[in-house]
C-alpha cells in the first residue's frame, strides 16, 4: 500500500517535471529503489538541470499527497565538480550510483551515475586504519556497551532499550570503517558479504525477546567484534562485574 503511495507522487512529480525544458533528467534514489519503504520514509529525488537554470541549484522540499520529497538540483557541470572532489558522498554521489534514472533527455544523466559509481568502487577499497584510528573509532561502541551494560544491571529499561537499538544500527558502520571500507551503500548487505559471523550474531539479537537475552547475545556480538580487529579484551561495564 505504501509504494502505491510514493509511486502515485513520483508519477506526478515526474509528469509535472518533464514539461520543464530547463529540467533535463530525473533521478530517484533512497530507501525506494532499495525496496526499503516505511512510514518515515521520503522520496530522494535528484534533478539534472540545463546551464541556463544555474539559478535553481540547490535544494529543496515539497509534499504531494501527503509524501516529502528531498529533492536536490543541480547542472551537470555541478554535479562533475562534487564527483571530482569527492565531495557530498553520502548525501549525493552515492545515493546516485545506486538511484535509479527516470528521465534523460541526453543520456547525460547516464554519465554522471556511471562516473559516481566509479567514485564508489573506488572509495569502497579496504584500507584498514592505523592503531590510533582504529582506537577512536572503537570509542562508540566501547561507550554504548558500557551504557547498555550499567542500565541492564541498573534495570534501567529506557536506557537499555533506547541505547541497545541504536547502537546496533550503528555497529555495521563502525564494523565496515575498522575494516578500512570508508564508504557503504547498504551496510548490513557488505557486513553479510564480508563477516557473515559478525552478520549472524547482530541478526540474534534483533531476534531475542527479553532484555536478558538480548544482554547476552549482545555480549558475545561485541566480543567477535573485538576479537575480529584485534581491539583487546571487552571492557566491563560496571566495576565488580565478570564476564
Amino acid at each position: 500500500m505504501i509504494k502505491q503511495v510514493f509511486d502515485k507522487a513520483l508519477d506526478f512529480f515526474l509528469s509535472e517535471v518533464s514539461k520543464d525544458n530547463r529540467v533535463e533528467g530525473v533521478l530517484v534514489a533512497g530507501s525506494y529503489t532499495r525496496g526499503e519503504l516505511g512510514p518515515y520514509s521520503d522520496l530522494d529525488i535528484y534533478l539534472l538541470l540545463a546551464c541556463d537554470g544555474e539559478n535553481l541549484e540547490g535544494w529543496e522540499t515539497r509534499e504531494i499527497d501527503s509524501v516529502e520529497l528531498e529533492i536536490t538540483k543541480n547542472t551537470f557541470q555541478g554535479y562533475h565538480s562534487v564527483l571530482q572532489k569527492a565531495k557530498d558522498i553520502r548525501d549525493v554521489i552515492a545515493p546516485i550510483a545506486e538511484g535509479c534514472i527516470l528521465l534523460d533527455r541526453e543520456s547525460r544523466f547516464a554519465e554522471i551515475k556511471e562516473q559516481a559509481q566509479g567514485v564508489v568502487r573506488s572509495l569502497s577499497q579496504p584500507i584498514p586504519p592505523d592503531g590510533p584510528t582504529k582506537l577512536s573509532m572503537t570509542r562508540p561502541l566501547t561507550f554504548g556497551y558500557r551504557k547498555i551494560g550499567n542500565a541492564f544491571m541498573q534495570q534501567d529499561w529506557h536506557v537499555f532499550d533506547s541505547e541497545y537499538g541504536f547502537i546496533l544500527h550503528l555497529l555495521p558502520i563502525q564494523v565496515l570503517a575498522l575494516s578500512g571500507r570508508r564508504i557503504a551503500l547498504r551496510p548490513l548487505q557488505l557486513l553479510k558479504d564480508h563477516f557473515p559471523d559478525i552478520s549472524e550474531l547482530l541478526a540474534s539479537c534483533f531476534e531475542n525477546q527479553t532484555r536478558e537475552e538480548k544482554w547476552i547475545s549482545f555480549c558475545a556480538l561485541m566480543k567477535r567484534v573485538f576479537a575480529e580487529f584485534s581491539l583487546g579484551k571487552l571492557p566491563r561495564p560496571v566495576v565488580g562485574h565478570s564476564d
